[in-house]
């Protein structure tokens, strides 16, 4: 993307407020599901767990969502408010997003609205899998010497 705006004399910008003013800042909402949560059986009872898990840990999140995040996460324009973690149905203001359609089938995904579009993906997905299972990895020293 960066080499063909180049060619054209743009420059491409990721940051999450790169024009200030009244319009929608940019996101890089991140969908999450897992075969249990897409499962018939329990699928939004594990959407709901994993939520539960993560809310613990909001501000960890939010310190791996995004450079200047904060001023993309303001409580307005469709965004939660980066000091406050919320859930909801159909609710595009809230910290996590569970789509109608999942709601109603009961089993699908969440969607994480909390990244700032300038995001490192892989600490992303690392702290939404670590948070979500409320997985703690043994340390290396544990492990060569139980």
């Amino acid at each position: 993307m960066e080499r063909v705006a180049e060619d054209f004399g743009y420059i491409v910008s990721l940051h999450p407020k790169a024009i200030q003013g009244a319009w929608n800042p940019s996101g890089c909402h991140t969908n999450f599901s897992t075969n249990e949560m897409r499962s018939t059986e329990k699928g939004l009872e594990a959407i709901e767990a994993a939520i539960e898990n993560m809310s613990e840990k909001h501000f960890e999140h939010i310190n791996v969502y995004g450079q200047d995040n904060h001023l993309r996460l303001t409580g307005e324009y469709e965004t939660g408010h980066i000091s406050v973690f919320s859930y909801g149905v159909g609710n595009r203001g809230a910290s996590i997003r569970i789509p109608r359609k999942v709601a109603s089938d009961g089993k699908g995904y969440m969607e994480d609205r909390r990244p700032a579009s300038n995001i490192d993906p892989y600490e992303v997905v690392s702290i939404i899998m670590k948070s979500s299972f409320n997985y703690q990895p043994p340390s290396l020293f544990e492990f060569i010497y139980p």
